[in-house]
């Protein structure tokens, strides 16, 4: 199994329940999901976020999965793609973040200082490595502006809605910048969800697919606003979402040195046969490649006969005399050169 294929398959049998051992103890998630909607109808009626005419509410009754919205009921069992520990629950993306994007910021708007001011490229790269060696940014009055309909906030997470979809950052206590529209995404995180469960959920198997499936059909693959809200999402416990971020916490540094190891063996791989047909001939100049037979006519014995062949050719002017050569003998352990006359060992 390849590095990737690890880490992804630790990642679904996380979004699956079956990483860390349930906890019959544990809060189960359809309290958290309650204390959530209950958030988010205070900030509706605050003015902070807007209502969702679409909304809706996923109930578990049995074993199956009924979705309510306004009047309708419809089970949704055949949408689930697998099953979850009882004490989870299903819901849309909506239901436990505001997903928005930033308001538009002009090419002419872009400076060289100021406020960072980020697009799928840098959120991309802050999401694999921590940091960004960032080139625009916008003034601090613009964004002291834009901060009246929302910036990002710790704990949200950005993720990028063009070129390579869903790399997710999440927001620190220490960041303070704004965002391209379309491009990136926030998930405004009121809910208070484990910041780390919500990423690592984006990189399951699960949510790649489904993101994929979602973006399917546009001449660039994008992750809409509209399409964000309705992605299916299984809820773990809060305790068991810290438990599943610490487990992965000691499993992925081990995957990725197992990765390195990987790439390291592949080289070799690949050089191997180059290496292979060096060596070869390599043994061969040295005398290693064949057994030695002691009654093998000596080397020295063909060198005399050729060198015999050169003088011949010389007498009769077919080749012409080296001033320079040389003769190379063996005396003792030792290899000498005769070269004008002068002997010296070599």
């Amino acid at each position: 199994m390849k590095a990737h294929q690890l880490k992804n398959a630790i990642l679904q049998l996380a979004v699956q329940g079956k990483l860390v051992p349930q906890n019959p103890n544990d809060e189960p998630a359809s309290k958290l999901l309650e204390r959530i909607a209950a958030e988010k109808q205070r900030r509706i009626k605050a003015g902070e976020i807007k209502k969702d005419k679409r909304d809706s509410t996923i109930v578990r009754r049995g074993a199956s999965f009924y979705e309510i919205s306004n009047t309708t009921e419809r089970c949704i069992d055949d949408k689930l793609p697998f099953e979850i520990p009882e004490n989870w629950q299903w819901c849309r993306l909506k239901s436990i973040v505001n997903v928005v994007s930033a308001r538009r910021v002009h090419q002419s708007d872009w400076r060289s200082e100021g406020v960072p001011f980020y697009r799928a490229r840098e959120i991309g790269k802050l999401a694999d490595t921590g940091s960004v060696d960032n080139e625009l940014f916008i003034t601090e009055a613009q964004y002291i502006e834009f901060s009246s309909s929302g910036v990002p906030q710790p704990g949200d997470l950005m993720v990028t809605a063009v070129g390579t979809l869903g790399k997710t950052y999440i927001v620190k206590d220490s960041d303070r910048f704004y965002y391209k529209d379309a491009s990136v995404i926030c998930f405004e995180n009121f809910g208070r969800i484990t910041p780390a469960y919500l990423k690592l959920l984006m990189y399951s198997p699960y949510m790649e697919e489904q993101i994929k499936h979602n973006s399917a059909g546009t001449t660039v693959g994008t992750i809409t606003i509209v399409k964000a809200n309705e992605y299916l999402i299984p809820i773990h416990p809060l305790a068991e979402q810290r438990r599943i971020v610490d487990r992965l916490e000691s499993l992925l540094p081990l995957v990725e040195a197992y990765g390195k190891a990987e790439a390291e063996l592949s080289e070799l791989d690949a050089r191997f046969p180059d290496m292979l047909k060096k060596s070869i001939l390599q043994d061969a100049v040295q005398g290693k490649l064949v057994p030695q037979n002691p009654n093998d006519e000596p080397a020295s014995v063909l060198l005399e006969r050729i060198r015999a062949e050169k003088q011949r050719l010389i007498k009769e002017g077919k080749i012409k005399k080296d001033k320079h050569e040389s003769v190379i003998f063996r005396r003792d352990n030792s290899h000498y050169e005769n070269l004008d006359g002068v002997e010296r060992c070599i």
